[in-house]
């Protein structure tokens, strides 16, 4: 009757063992597909290789964002240039990247920000709300507020919110939703606009 109950014990242990073994591996695949994604050169892009309008190069030298504030949020960040190429849309790690071929926040045209949704970074993006205030500050040492006017949770296939604008618009994006296969958009408007 002992033996009998070791035999069981032996087979009972050996597929807890198997299970874990089994379970263990596909932790350990899942941390990896994650790792891969999380610092993939597409993860943050829309499906598009460029942005439907420019900037005189005239214009670009002579002021530039430099910085974002989103008080209610606690986001400060510093705003890095950013171009696109080949479909790969450059990030930062510290800060939230600027498309350099969109407008500058506050002129004419549609100005593209973007950035990972890390709590360091643009985390709490998915927070604001219509009617906050994002402001910008710039090269010279000016600053631009800008009101928001909407917030909505897209799919990378719709590129509609970055089109160019005929009056000034701010598009601000980040990741969201499962595995990150959405994107959470905010836009504003100049303040007094």
């Amino acid at each position: 009757m002992a033996q009998k109950i070791s035999a069981q014990k032996k087979v009972t242990l050996n597929k807890l063992s198997n299970f874990s073994i089994v379970l263990g591996s596909s932790f350990c695949a899942l941390a990896l597909v994650l790792v891969v994604q999380r610092y993939s050169p597409l993860r943050l892009s829309f499906n598009i290789n460029f942005i439907p309008q420019s900037v005189s190069t005239s214009q670009k030298i002579e002021i530039r964002p430099v910085r974002i504030v989103i008080s209610s949020q606690k986001i400060n960040l510093p705003i890095i240039d950013a171009r696109i190429s080949k479909k790969k849309w450059p990030t930062s790690e510290s800060g939230v990247s600027y498309i350099k071929d969109s407008s500058i926040p506050g002129e004419k045209g549609n100005s593209i920000l973007y950035g990972h949704n890390w709590t360091t970074l643009l985390g709490n993006l998915i927070y604001v709300k219509p009617g906050e205030k994002i402001e910008v500050y710039f090269s010279d040492q000016s600053k631009k507020t800008f009101v928001v006017e909407n917030t909505a949770t897209v799919s990378p296939k719709n590129i509609t919110v970055l089109l160019s604008s005929k009056e000034p618009l701010l598009t601000i994006y980040t990741c969201t939703g499962f595995l990150d296969s959405k994107r959470f958009v905010v836009t504003a408007r100049p303040l007094n606009s």
